[in-house]
């Protein structure tokens, strides 16, 4: 079925493949996603390095998806490759616009609360460590209210190849179920940030403010969807010139 919504994004897409905005994209998406891929497999490798010497193992599994039901952020640069991705795979384009329609219900207001809170810290020139402690209780609190994230069907990720590095490098070594927002238990979660040379990678292929630049990934992705590239974009600049 056709609606206004998707005849709007059918437009945005089809300014996205032309001019040099076109010629950038096609050529980013070409290669950030094998790069993601190269990152995500050394982050993985190291994790089991350190697990291992700790004599621990990991309990993450496939269907295992406490974990996204937390707030998640995205760079622009990520966010743009996860776009491409939903251009040639319409069902789950589709599947996200539905469930983005529930997860505004649920989510959105709490997330946009916390994107705000988090790009006017970053304009206060905050370090990384005070913005994560300043709004620490409200993404706490967006983990407790249980919201689904709007690209999990049936307990996957149907991104996954593409998922946020914050998702990918996220680990448990406790029981699952220590996980859950109602659990008694505190879970020995691990975050894996990729190494110095991985993080220059990503660096060299675009530029470091579209790297920076992050919104939960719900209202980044349909952003992009929405506005195109070109619009949030010039946001990441003015936001960058403050």
């Amino acid at each position: 079925m056709v609606t206004p919504l998707t005849r709007q994004i059918k437009r945005i897409e089809k300014k996205e493949h032309k001019g040099q905005i076109g010629e950038w994209r096609r050529a980013f998406c070409k290669e950030y996603p094998d790069l993601v891929k190269r990152v995500r497999h050394n982050t993985y490798h190291s994790f089991l390095e350190t697990i291992t010497r700790q004599q621990k193992q990991m309990s993450c599994r496939k269907g295992c998806a406490y974990c996204c039901h937390h707030y998640v952020t995205v760079s622009v640069a990520h966010a743009i490759s996860i776009v491409d991705y939903l251009y040639k795979k319409r069902k789950w384009l589709t599947r996200f616009l539905a469930n983005y329609e529930t997860w505004l219900d649920s989510g959105y207001a709490i997330a946009d609360h916390i994107d705000r809170e988090r790009l006017s810290a970053q304009s206060a020139s905050r370090t990384i460590d005070r913005i994560l402690q300043d709004t620490r209780p409200l993404s706490e609190r967006y983990f407790e209210m249980n919201i689904t994230c709007p690209f999990l069907v049936d307990g996957r990720c149907f991104i996954y190849e593409l998922r946020p590095l914050s998702c990918s490098g996220h680990f448990s070594t406790s029981p699952c179920d220590w996980c859950s927002p109602g659990s008694r238990e505190d879970p020995d979660l691990h975050n894996m940030i990729p190494n110095d040379h991985d993080l220059m990678e990503i660096a060299r292929i675009t530029d470091h403010r579209l790297v920076m630049y992050e919104l939960s990934l719900p209202i980044m992705i349909y952003r992009l969807l929405t506005e195109g590239s070109a619009d949030v974009m010039e946001e990441v600049v003015r936001h960058d010139a403050r």
